[in-house]
């Protein structure tokens, strides 16, 4: 229980730390946005305040959603939504009675950053009615971003960047494939209703480097140079950087990671491999946190030019370098002495590649990474003092059901305070393992899987991904369903190894 007091007391000091800068971080901040709007919907439109009048026929009960349509320099208004990975029409829900045309308007601020004054009704489905909308100021748009598909709208001012929206684009209708749209049977009546539409002007920028903290700007111009010389390198080795950053993406995701958990467990047996989730899980909690309260964009938001990755949102601290570090420092208490030298140099190299790759396709800043380096060497220095401090060959602290609970409710009250998608993600892993700690209840003792238990484990996991995917594609138009397929498939996961071993053991016994 002392344990357990010391990580929990070492994470509030961390959240302290995080609350001090976050004030600090908004402050500063708050001296470097005059390029771009800092208020709040409400305040930036009068519109608002006036009624709608309209002549629109009244709109059907099944009618739940309000869309806009934008078109400008002979492209259309496309937003690319992070929880089901497609672009939409900038629009979302009829809640409580709204009319509308107030709806779209207030999400088409919230997710592309942009006031409109909704117009005429262009068109309706069973499920949702367009508009035709005109932007109030200027559209602002990067003059180089897409690979010449499509301009880039700056808006990581915007309420619901990062957290719903990936990138608002102007795209040209012809260059979107159907199955690129949300609704795909819909996009022909979407391309009708845009030929419909009058040409809106657009100022194109460079960049908004001058609207960065001081403290990125340095950085900004070191990440500009670097991707004018990757842009003047021969093809090859610009299609060898794209697929070494696709595959570094790939390979990082906490999908992935989970679904190598019976690998661990073989390796280092499931009471190491439940405190390296641990360590795992804190870490990225207090790194979510700390990016709502310092707020500082990914280094793309400023300089579209070049982006190889899907990184959007918050970017300081960064979290796949502080979880990389973090994981890797807990890892040496399980590698040989005569094998540690290797390690190390194979840790150091592919700590050098993620930050390449990270501060290349414009992910994050090198500051951003050194912060989240700093606060995974921190916690996984408290956890391998845990580890060589124990009495006993074995640590059960990390297994124990109570442990997991208080995570869990941490976890749960962050996802309450922000309902964003990725803390909700948290909380399903949360959940996962707080039932694998159950079940653990129910194991034998041995620690380790043997050679059958981790060929069932990763043959479940693998069909149970198969038909994740396959469920994906069939639910990749509705935004609950991608979500709640997306966090179910967590804890799902998580237990298939616990599951396999109290079966086999089981057998084994009888």
């Amino acid at each position: 229980m002392t344990q357990l007091l010391s990580h929990i007391a070492f994470t509030l000091l961390l959240a302290l730390l995080t609350i001090h800068q976050s004030f600090a971080a908004s402050d500063m901040s708050s001296n470097v946005t005059s390029k771009v709007p800092n208020t709040s919907f409400n305040e930036l439109s009068d519109n608002l305040r006036q009624p709608f009048v309209h002549n629109d026929p009244p709109l059907a009960p099944t009618i739940r959603g309000a869309l806009c349509l934008v078109r400008a320099d002979d492209r259309i208004l496309l937003v690319d939504e992070i929880v089901t990975g497609k672009l939409s029409l900038p629009g979302g829900t009829i809640d409580n009675n709204e009319d509308p045309r107030l709806t779209a308007q207030r999400e088409t601020w919230e997710e592309a950053g942009l006031v409109v004054v909704v117009g005429q009704e262009l068109g309706r489905t069973k499920r949702a009615v367009f508009y035709e909308c005109k932007v109030e100021s200027d559209i602002i748009a990067y003059s180089e971003t897409n690979y010449g598909r499509g301009v880039e709208l700056p808006i990581y001012f915007a309420p619901h960047f990062g957290v719903e929206v990936r990138s608002a684009n102007l795209l040209s209708p012809k260059s979107v494939s159907p199955t690129e749209y949300r609704y795909p049977s819909q996009w022909p009546m979407v391309e009708s209703m845009f030929a419909e539409l009058p040409n809106q002007p657009i100022s194109y920028i460079d960049n908004l480097i001058s609207s960065a903290p001081k403290v990125h700007q340095l950085e900004l111009s070191w990440l500009s140079s670097t991707q004018e010389a990757l842009v003047a390198a021969p093809k090859q080795l610009q299609e060898l950087v794209v697929l070494g950053g696709n595959v570094l993406y790939i390979v990082l995701q906490p999908l992935l990671l989970i679904s190598f958990l019976p690998l661990f467990i073989w390796l280092w047996g499931r009471y190491f491999t439940a405190q390296l989730m641990f360590a795992v899980t804190a870490t990225s909690l207090f790194i979510l946190v700390a990016k709502q309260g310092f707020s500082f964009p990914v280094p793309h938001a400023y300089l579209p030019t070049l982006n190889y990755n899907e990184r959007s949102g918050f970017s300081f601290p960064d979290l796949i370098m502080a979880n990389w570090i973090c994981i890797s420092s807990i890892v040496v208490s399980q590698i040989q002495p005569r094998h540690l030298s290797k390690f190390a140099i194979a840790a150091f190299l592919v700590t050098i590649i993620i930050a390449f790759y990270q501060f290349i396709s414009g992910g994050a800043f090198l500051s951003d990474m050194l912060a989240g380096a700093i606060i995974g060497a921190l916690v996984g220095w408290h956890f391998i003092r845990h580890h060589f401090s124990l009495a006993v060959s074995e640590d059960y602290t990390f297994t124990r059901v109570r442990v997991w609970l208080i995570l869990t409710v941490i976890a749960a009250t962050c996802a309450y305070i922000w309902q964003y998608p990725s803390f909700l993600s948290w909380l399903a892993l949360c959940i996962g393992m707080l039932l694998f700690a159950v079940a653990n209840g129910y194991c034998p003792p041995r620690s380790k899987m043997c050679l059958k238990e981790l060929l069932c484990a990763l043959i479940f996991i693998l069909l149970l991904l198969v038909g994740y995917f396959r469920l994906e594609t069939m639910f990749a138009h509705s935004g609950i369903g991608s979500l709640l397929l997306q966090t179910l498939v967590i804890p799902v996961t998580i237990m298939i190894p616990a599951i396999v071993m109290i079966v086999f053991r089981k057998r084994n016994c009888h």
